[in-house]
């Protein structure tokens, strides 16, 4: 019900004495705030569900940051992903890592990751030993297709 009708109905009962407006003015107020109070409650709920919803999207990366480097790195040395280039055609290894980030859970920082993501590195090359002494081999996407 409308203000407008709320304050007609005062009128027409004849209830229009000075403590009826004061209840109605208090009623107002509190209509306003549970008003306030459902909105920014709605709004708050929808910026988690939508936080949540990020966070869920997401694959979750179960292995160390150094593996996931390795196997990314691996797979787009390989042709199996396509991946950001720096304007003199080199891997742009800050963009993969943000791209990575976008797309895993992680616990790690872009900074960290993109040094994994670079093979040529000293952290790379550190992981490439590890994963060649265990045989891990990825054929190229040219020779399987």
């Amino acid at each position: 019900m409308s203000a407008y009708l709320a304050m007609l109905t005062f009128i027409r009962c004849k209830w229009f004495t000075l403590p009826a407006l004061s209840t109605y003015i208090e009623v107002k107020k509190v209509l306003q705030f549970l008003k306030t109070y459902y909105t920014k409650l709605n709004t708050n709920k929808e910026e988690v569900m939508k936080s949540n919803d990020e966070v869920t999207n997401k694959l979750k990366w179960i292995g160390k940051p150094s593996q996931l480097g390795f196997i990314i790195s691996s797979l787009a040395n390989l042709g199996y992903i396509e991946t950001p280039l720096k304007k003199d055609g080199e891997i742009n290894y800050t963009q993969l890592a943000k791209l990575v980030k976008e797309t895993f859970e992680t616990e790690t920082t872009e900074s960290t990751l993109s040094k994994y993501l670079n093979l040529d590195s000293e952290k790379g090359q550190e992981t490439s030993r590890k994963f060649s002494s265990y045989n891990f081999n990825i054929p190229h996407l040219k020779t399987i297709s």
